[in-house]
């Protein structure tokens, strides 16, 4: 077996365990003795042979980073520019797969949570303290001030 042939078999077998951009790709394959022609060629058949789908990888990274590391639209959407991912697409599934009270409810309880853990400082220190915390975590100003006025409301 040729070099090549060894990669695109371990490629596939890594692809069809998770989900990988073109980038992920791009990055294991940097410091293969292959050249670029042939780099190239490898992505294009992985994508032909529906190994690589960036919609499909989109779609998982969204999930995972919203529901299992608590991370807002804006982070997300940082990360998925950092790996080159098209911006229309990341608009497009972050507008679809994202229920605005569903994600309002997600940052909510976690900034209730948060709250917990201020119990020296003021309201007006909670207040700063805990939009630093959301900010930090990608969520966007309005979502911001909106739960810290529900939170502050009483």
């Amino acid at each position: 077996m040729t070099e090549k042939e060894l990669w695109i078999n371990k490629l596939q077998k890594i692809c069809s365990q998770r989900e990988m951009c073109e980038a992920d790709v791009y990055e294991k394959l940097k410091n293969s003795k292959l050249s670029v022609n042939e780099i190239k060629e490898i992505v294009e058949n992985l994508k032909i042979a529906k190994y690589i789908d960036e919609e499909r990888y989109v779609n998982a990274f969204v999930h995972d980073k919203l529901y299992l590391n608590l991370w807002g639209k804006i982070k997300i959407k940082h990360a998925l520019m950092h790996k080159k991912i098209d911006e229309k697409l990341i608009n497009k599934v972050l507008d679809q797969n994202i229920d605005e009270q569903e994600y309002l409810q997600i940052f909510l309880e976690l900034a209730r949570k948060k709250m917990k853990t201020y119990m020296k400082e003021n309201d007006n220190q909670k207040k700063h303290k805990l939009a630093n915390f959301l900010v930090q975590r990608g969520v966007e100003y309005d979502v911001v001030f909106r739960i810290i006025s529900m939170l502050f409301s009483n």
